[in-house]
């Protein structure tokens, strides 16, 4: 933050401790307390003009607080005086602008700072302004709506003091319940304007209201906005994974204390209906995550069996099938075993380089699935070694077997092959693999004698 900017604040702060002195004091609030706000206003548009990030937020969050002063304004000049003020009057529309501004420049500081937003936290942001929302209901909500304040300009602000406060509990559940610099200083400005909005609303539904030092929370949430418009954005601290388990419970805990109140004392409806909503939303929030846990258990099992390189299945999928096979050949059901190591293999990812063989793999390996068709499945145990396991008697393994041999030729590398047939040989799968891979050497050596150039007479 450019040090300008941190000595007008410190003025701005001067301003506000003159105006809590002069209320202490039994001033009303006059023009300091209107200089006090208008001074972090224009710094806070100043400071979203000046970004060269997150403008379009910062400008409508500074046009908020200008509006604020506005709406003030007016009330000083026109209506402080007036004994019974008209409602709504001009200052009630600027708080409206004032209002809308700020929940649009929230919104769309949420979307700069979060895209993409993840539905749980986008839940757990919702419950939490929900369950704010109804705190607030229960404490000030009758004595709002049976006072004087209950006619329509009365209840809007209820309404927008609740919304406000929802929105508090997005940004701090989409955050992950981060807390940054900036993100507090958003925080301070919201809650700063709310709670004074609420007090007001209250005391002069109750006929307690008298302009006291109290109102300087407004000036708290409008030097807060202009730090945060001249604050760069943090960068992005991992989610505390306690607080997203923790919040969602306590939150819930909240929720049913509030029920129970309203049932026994007879609080708000509104009260209730809004804790029964953040309960709502804590279910939907747990049964979105009951489903995200199933698909990673199903992806974490797929991937524990699965070859990254060839996308075929891996040896421990291939000991599972062949266990599985090895039983259902003892109650009569044949099952053959080919196993598969590649001639050449070294010698070409030497000469040709570790991706070249890669790449190499992923052929055969994609080819001689499609050679196994539906007859069987094929492994890659790893390295150079294939297997392909077969639910057909040995009678019927030729033709595939040779399909299989020529999938994995790609001159010049070509396959030796070894096979063992259940349960015309063993029942045991891990004698199975013991045979077919013995076997496979055997033909491996095979292959060399063919190979090598005949000795000298």
């Amino acid at each position: 933050m450019p040090r300008a900017v941190v000595a007008l604040l410190g003025l701005c702060a001067l301003s506000a401790l003159t105006f809590v002195g002069r209320s202490l004091g039994g001033h009303g609030p006059g023009l300091v307390y209107l200089l006090a706000q208008a001074f972090p206003a224009a710094l806070c548009v100043a400071g979203a003009l000046a970004r060269p990030r997150e403008r379009a937020a910062w400008l409508l969050i500074g046009l908020s607080c200008a509006a604020q002063v506005a709406g003030d304004t007016y009330w000083h000049f026109a209506l402080e005086h007036v004994v019974d003020p008209p409602s709504p009057n001009p200052s009630d529309i600027l708080y409206m602008v004032s209002f809308a501004c700020a929940l649009a420049g929230v919104l769309r500081l949420i979307g700069d700072r979060l895209a993409p937003l993840r539905a749980p936290l986008v839940l757990d942001g919702a419950m939490a302004g929900i369950t704010l929302a109804a705190i607030v209901a229960t404490a000030f909500l009758g004595p709002v709506l049976a006072g004087d304040s209950g006619s329509a300009t009365g209840v809007a602000y209820v309404a927008i003091d609740l919304l406000m406060l929802s929105v508090l509990g997005v940004v701090l559940g989409t955050g992950g319940w981060r807390v940054t610099r900036d993100w507090v200083l958003l925080l301070v400005w919201v809650l700063g304007h709310v709670v004074t909005d609420v007090w007001f609303t209250y005391a002069h539904a109750t006929g307690a209201y008298a302009p006291s030092w109290w109102l300087v929370g407004n000036v708290v949430a409008m030097m807060a906005a202009a730090g945060g418009a001249w604050t760069a954005p943090s960068r992005r601290a991992v989610t505390d994974t306690t607080m997203l388990i923790v919040m969602p419970g306590a939150l819930a805990l909240v929720d049913l204390a509030i029920l129970l109140w309203a049932a026994l004392s007879g609080a708000p409806d509104l009260a209730a209906v809004l804790a029964a909503g953040a309960l709502l939303v804590a279910a939907l929030r747990s049964g979105l995550t009951l489903a995200q846990h199933h698909r990673l258990l199903r992806a974490s099992r797929r991937d524990a069996l699965t070859d990254a390189l060839t996308g075929l299945a891996n040896r421990r999928r291939m000991i599972d099938d062949l266990d599985a096979a090895a039983a259902r050949s003892a109650e009569g059901l044949p099952a053959t075993l080919l196993f598969f190591d590649l001639d050449g293999f070294k010698a070409y990812n030497d000469r040709s380089g570790h991706a070249a063989g890669d790449a190499l793999l992923a052929r055969l390996g994609a080819r001689l699935a499609q050679a196994a068709g539906e007859h069987g499945v094929a492994y890659r145990l790893g390295g150079d070694e294939f297997c392909v396991l077969l639910a057909l008697p040995a009678g019927a393994v030729p033709p595939l077997r040779e399909r299989a041999r020529a999938a994995l030729t790609e001159a010049p590398i070509g396959p030796s092959v070894g096979s063992v047939s259940l349960p015309d040989e063993t029942t045991d799968a891990q004698v199975a693999l013991r045979l077919a891979d013995a076997r496979m050497y055997e033909c491996k050596r095979e292959r060399r004698a063919v190979a090598a150039p005949p000795l000298a007479a």
